[in-house]
């Protein structure tokens, strides 16, 4: 898994204001993200896959010398939705 990062642009001047990050897989055969938290909630490694998925950006972001500016977030939709 790979995490790539969307901008999110302010309407009006179009400046970045945040960073949207999105799991990616190389593995074939070729499916979609949501297939494949799908298939690892059906084999029992859902929760896992969604912990690799936030790990992956949040380290990502403290070992390169950053760190979370108050008022920055990290949220998941589909985690809201699986454990709400």
């Amino acid at each position: 898994m790979t995490i790539v990062y969307q901008p999110i642009r302010k309407l009006g001047n179009s400046r970045p204001v945040g960073f949207e990050c999105l799991a990616r897989f190389a593995a074939e055969p070729r499916c979609s993200p949501d297939k494949w938290f799908t298939e690892a909630a059906e084999a029992g490694l859902g929760t896992a896959l969604e912990l690799a998925a936030i790990r992956k950006p949040v380290s990502a972001r403290l070992s390169s010398g950053g760190y979370l500016h108050r008022g920055e977030h990290f949220s998941g939709n589909d985690l809201e939705r699986r454990f709400a």
